[in-house]
C-alpha cells in the first residue's frame, strides 16, 4: 500500500514550465513562482535546504536560485531557455571554444561538399557519354552522292570539238 502511495507522488510531482528564467529571484519573486510565502521560504533558508545568495553594498538584499528552490520544494522545473550571465573570461573562452569546433564543422562539411561534387561530375559524365553513344549509333549517316560528269542542259546540244595544238 505504501508503495503505491510513493509511486502516486512520484507521478504527481509538479512542474512548472517557464520560458525564460533569470538566474537569480527577488524573495518575493520566488515566492511568486513557487506558490509559497515568505515565511516558508524563510524557513527553508533557515533549515539550510536553500542558500540565499546575499548582494548589494552591504550584502544585505537576498536572491534565490530557482532551481535549488525547485529541488527543496521537489518540483520539476522545465526551462526553455535559461538566461546566463557570465563573466568575460568565461565569454572569451567560450567564444574561442565555439570558433574552433565552428571552423572544423565548416571544413568538415566543405570536404563533403567537394566529395558529393566529384561523385556528380562522374555521373553527370558517364550519362552524357552514354546519351552521345546512343545518339551516334541511332543516326544513320548519309553519304553524299558521287559526282556525276557534268551534263548539258540542253537536249541535243553537242559540244564544239576542241581546238589541239598547232
Amino acid at each position: 500500500m505504501k508503495d503505491l502511495q510513493r509511486e502516486n507522488e512520484v507521478q504527481l510531482q509538479p512542474t512548472i514550465q517557464v520560458k525564460q528564467l533569470p538566474l537569480l529571484l527577488r524573495p518575493k519573486q520566488t515566492c511568486e513562482l513557487f506558490g509559497i510565502d515568505l515565511k516558508a521560504l524563510h524557513k527553508l533558508e533557515t533549515s539550510g535546504r536553500v542558500k540565499a545568495v546575499r548582494i548589494g553594498p552591504m550584502k544585505v538584499q537576498r536572491r534565490y536560485s530557482p532551481v535549488a528552490v525547485a529541488k527543496a520544494l521537489g518540483v520539476d522545473l522545465m526551462a526553455e531557455n535559461y538566461t546566463l550571465v557570465a563573466g568575460m573570461d568565461f565569454t572569451r573562452e567560450l567564444g574561442g571554444k565555439l570558433a574552433d569546433s565552428g571552423d572544423a564543422v565548416l571544413a568538415k562539411t566543405r570536404q563533403l561538399i567537394k566529395d558529393e561534387l566529384q561523385g556528380l561530375r562522374q555521373s553527370v559524365g558517364e550519362i552524357v557519354r552514354s546519351e552521345i553513344n546512343n545518339a551516334l549509333q541511332n543516326t544513320v549517316v548519309k553519304r553524299k552522292p558521287e559526282p556525276r560528269p557534268q551534263e548539258h542542259l540542253i537536249r541535243g546540244y553537242v559540244p564544239p570539238p576542241m581546238p589541239t595544238g598547232y
